[in-house]
């Protein structure tokens, strides 16, 4: 397979692709005159920009969806199958942030960019379709798809796979472009390998040819949008280049990103959807492996978490317990003494085994809770209370 896949990279990499500029698109997005991309700030303008951006590619459909009372939209650009039949490959990401702070926020009223998470990846992903929708037809059909309410529980991918233009059952897997922006920092991980049995050999081939620091990790991270189609019994993956200290925060801009590492992850993305969107690859969800993956569709409930911890999980550990990558400054976590490197291992009175446990538990406290959070430091058990704020 690995010789395959590179002949067929050479091949697609000597192919022109239209002109993007990476750099351009992230300070639409995230610059220092936007404002958050949430539906109270400018998420509509933000839609309305990317889908300039898509001019000449095709016909953008909008699949209206409801985030927190208002009408917000998917932006979706479809290529049929050019074999019946075949199916479709949902290639996506989302283009919302959490606008300003809310009240009792250490940045209430400060805008949060989010550059990395995730102006990154729509710039990715806008790279990706302008290469994939110029290219030669593929078996199986191409879904582009910018999610709206991600970060207010999925709520755009969620409704995709329920009513979108391209049927649930007809989806033979999903790759999401999710906070992809530092590269060059050493790290690219790819969540939900383990879901189908085809995307660790295919990987592999892959990254022959671009020799990237990959990392692949077999159950999803639960954290983004291709969790609405794991839970749906869809494989898919999650590209990811690591949480770092601005995430969530307003430190989260532009000038921190990799661009050269943007444009490298759209080829890669482009490649790899292309090998997926050929007929003679077959692609089989692996429900055990889905099933015991960090956020597990079997334990996990459609309550939205209310309130944050502040601290910022170590997606890449598999063991038991969520270990911590980082802490956010003038967060519940830090007033609390928590560090990088320390392992929860319950929380409010539940023992935490993986994140689908952590979030779980979060989401029957309420901001302002004093909840009690167990620990293991250097492998010594130790106690906290920490007083819980309002998530945004």
């Amino acid at each position: 397979m690995k010789s395959i896949i590179a002949a067929a990279l050479l091949l697609a990499l000597s192919l022109p692709a239209a002109a993007v500029d990476y750099g351009e698109i992230v300070l639409s997005l995230a610059g220092p005159d936007t404002q958050g991309r949430a539906v109270d700030t400018d998420l509509a303008a933000a839609a309305d920009y990317l889908e300039s951006q898509l001019s000449g590619l095709g016909d953008v459909v909008h699949q209206k969806v409801q985030v927190d009372g208002v009408t917000s939209s998917n932006l979706i650009l479809l290529r049929q199958p050019a074999q019946e039949g075949a199916g479709w490959i949902v290639v996506g990401a989302h283009y919302d942030h959490l606008g300003i702070g809310v009240p009792g926020e250490p940045n209430e009223g400060k805008v949060h960019f989010g550059a990395d998470d995730n102006a990154s990846g729509c710039a990715v992903l806008v790279g990706a379709a302008s290469m994939l929708l110029s290219g030669p037809p593929t078996d199986r059909g191409l879904a582009i798809v910018f999610f709206t309410g991600e970060e207010r529980g999925l709520l755009g991918s969620r409704e995709f796979v329920a009513s979108g233009p391209v049927a649930a059952d007809e989806i033979q897997a999903m790759i999401n472009i999710d906070t992809v922006g530092r590269l060059d920092v050493g790290e690219f991980s790819i969540f939900g390998v383990g879901t189908a049995r085809v995307f660790s050999p295919a990987l592999d081939g892959l990254n022959s040819v671009f020799d990237l620091p990959l990392q692949k990790i077999d159950p999803s991270s639960g954290a983004s949008d291709d969790m609405a189609f794991v839970e749906a019994g869809i494989p898919a993956m999650h590209l990811f280049t690591g949480a770092r200290p601005e995430y969530h925060r307003p430190g989260d801009t532009a000038d921190l990103l990799d661009i050269d590492g943007l444009e490298l992850l759209a080829e890669f993305t482009v490649e790899l959807a292309d090998y997926l969107a050929s007929g003679e690859t077959a692609i089989d969800f692996v429900a055990p492996v889905a099933g015991s993956a960090l956020a597990d569709p079997e334990r996990a409930t459609e309550q939205r978490r209310r309130v944050s911890l502040g601290s910022i999980p170590d997606f890449n550990f598999t063991g038991e317990g969520v270990r911590i990558s980082g802490v956010l400054p003038g967060s519940p976590a830090a007033e609390a003494g928590l560090q990088e490197g320390d392992l929860i291992v319950a929380f409010a009175g539940v023992g935490v085994a993986d994140l689908t446990d952590y979030s779980e538990a979060m989401k029957r406290c309420a901001p302002g809770d004093v909840v009690q959070v167990d620990f293991l430091r250097e492998g010594k058990a130790m106690q906290v209370e920490v007083t819980l704020a309002e998530r945004r």
